[in-house]
């Protein structure tokens, strides 16, 4: 592929940042203003009773080396909580640092859910947790509970991203149906913004050998960016990227091998670059799928334009590619 043709590039072929002895995964990052990256990953605690712990290091010449772990996103003794804080998901909003996590009420990783605390300062502690109406210490309560058979592995591994006003939360859920990835919205402008989630759909369904995805808004593309792994740790490993323009629907845009040899990336969102949504969701609209809706309360045009006819709740089914989401429409007021 020439590379004047190429989306995405890479830089370089990577390095190894933490050489073994133990486990790191579902690492968060940021990077600051002043060049310094923040990292967060889910690793053995070392305290009985407590598996894992979401551990923080920083990295002040670009990733090359780092400072040592410490404990930034803990269990909480006697609690819903208590076993376990894996998959720490980082946003920053204003002043405090947003962790979600990843813990059971049962043992055996099983029937999780996914809970929410915050700090100040980016390596902790995130001790301040939601609690179900507000933020306090010692009786946190989950933003999302898995209500499914205890005999599956339930909801976890958030990735949260703000667009304008509104804050996006991706989980992962996995039940008797299969595996999915969620939607969720919230008010980012609401410091108690977990009680203003509220349930969007399903971005997409996959296949068990799938990862949770780490959803991004890139402002070059006016686009989100979801990456996923698969198949990890071994020969038939892949990478699985999709993107949507409203955070709801997305499409797959590329599977890249282990055995890519290119370092030049080709996708499909080309007018999503030029910043031209109309015309992006027009090219798109040909390839998906939409029913469902209740006419007397919305219509729908063939680029996917909502407009309000009624004041109600309705749904609007999309279907792209074998995948299908579900799409909560509420009309409140026709002024």
């Amino acid at each position: 592929m020439p590379e004047n043709e190429a989306i995405f590039k890479c830089a370089n072929e990577g390095w190894e940042i933490y050489p073994g002895g133990g486990y790191r995964y579902g690492p968060s990052m940021i990077i600051n203003g002043d060049g310094t990256l923040d990292v967060w990953t889910a690793s053995n605690s070392g305290v009985s009773g407590e598996i894992d712990w979401g551990k923080y290091r920083r990295s002040y010449d670009g990733g090359i080396t780092w400072t040592q772990d410490t404990g930034a996103v803990r269990p909480t003794s006697a609690a819903e909580d208590w076993n376990w804080s894996c998959d720490p998901g980082i946003i920053k909003i204003g002043e405090y640092y947003y962790a979600t996590y990843t813990t059971i009420l049962w043992h055996d990783g099983l029937d999780n859910n996914l809970f929410v605390a915050r700090s100040k300062t980016p390596q902790g502690a995130f001790v301040e947790k939601w609690t179900g109406s507000g933020w306090g210490y010692g009786d946190p309560k989950p933003i999302v509970t898995y209500d499914g058979q205890k005999a599956k592995w339930g909801c976890g591994e958030g990735s949260s991203v703000v667009v304008g006003n509104t804050l996006y939360l991706y989980c992962s859920c996995n039940d008797n149906m299969g595996d999915f990835t969620k939607v969720y919205t919230a008010d980012a402008n609401d410091p108690n913004w977990p009680a203003t989630l509220k349930y969007r759909g399903i971005m997409y369904k996959h296949d068990s050998a799938e990862d949770s995805c780490d959803v991004k808004f890139v402002d070059a593309y006016n686009c989100f960016l979801s990456v996923a792994t698969a198949s990890r740790f071994s020969d038939k490993c892949y990478v699985h990227i999709m993107t949507s323009f409203d955070g709801l629907c997305f499409r797959q845009e590329s599977v890249l091998s282990h055995a890519e040899k290119s370092s030049n990336i080709q996708t499909h969102i080309t007018d999503a670059n030029a910043k031209d949504y109309p015309a992006a969701l027009a090219k798109w609209s040909q390839e998906v799928e939409l029913s469902g809706w209740d006419p007397n309360i919305i219509s729908v045009s063939a680029n996917g334009q909502v407009t309000p006819k009624g004041i109600g709740e309705t749904v609007i089914t999309a279907k792209y590619m074998g995948f299908e989401a579900t799409i909560k429409v509420e009309v409140l007021d026709m002024g």
